[in-house]
């Protein structure tokens, strides 16, 4: 799937779109917002929202093919025969091998015939490979694996060569979980039970309660 990249007219309405609903938690909230804390929970939700779509996505484009197919398949197997018939009798003693009706075309196609080798016993194919074509004969190694039998032996295939890259930061925004233990002692229980959405007052249980 393509990514599509917003207009900047799109960005623009939805940063207008923003400013409101940001406007009204702050409202709503006081001073128990936290722009950031907001931004980067919101951000995060997105990244979900972007995956779940993407799964969505691919599984109704698996689902409407199944469809097409599926009806293809019972077309053909109801009209088959009866559209073979009548393609018959229209080209009986003729040159040409199909049809046309105001919708479409239906005949004969000739399509050019194949050969192929076809591998019975792959040992014997293998012995005469060697003797006879080599180029036939496809070795590869895995280098995960090797890696691995590096790491463990600190032996360096011949052929091969070592590359280090230097530790770099790199700006991220992620989830956090927070558990009762790293939370402050003065957090009612039903706060932090409470998910963002909730605690800025977009759900209607999900009303702003003041610390006692």
């Amino acid at each position: 799937m393509t990514d599509t990249a917003p207009t900047p007219e799109q960005a623009d309405e939805y940063a207008i779109q923003l400013a409101s609903e940001i406007e009204a938690i702050q409202a709503r909230a006081g001073n128990q917002f936290n722009l950031v804390e907001w931004a980067v929970g919101l951000l995060y939700e997105l990244d979900e929202a972007e995956d779940r779509i993407r799964e969505m996505a691919k599984n109704h484009l698996t689902y409407l093919l199944s469809e097409v197919k599926g009806r293809r398949a019972g077309l053909i197997w109801r009209c088959g025969d009866e559209i073979r018939k009548e393609v018959d009798a229209a080209i009986a003693g003729k040159k040409r091998k199909s049809i046309t009706t105001a919708t479409g075309r239906a005949g004969y196609r000739t399509t050019p015939g194949r050969t192929t080798l076809v591998i019975d016993e792959p040992a014997a194919v293998l012995g005469w490979a060697e003797a006879n074509c080599r180029e036939a004969i496809v070795k590869s190694v895995n280098r995960g694996i090797a890696e691995l039998h590096m790491k463990a032996t600190g032996e360096l295939p011949p052929g091969t060569h070592v590359e280090t890259t230097q530790p770099q930061e790199r700006f991220y925004i992620g989830p956090v979980t927070l558990t009762p233990e790293l939370l402050p002692g003065d957090v009612p229980p039903e706060i932090r039970s409470q998910t963002a959405e909730e605690f800025f007052g977009e759900k209607e249980q999900g009303e702003i309660h003041e610390n006692q």
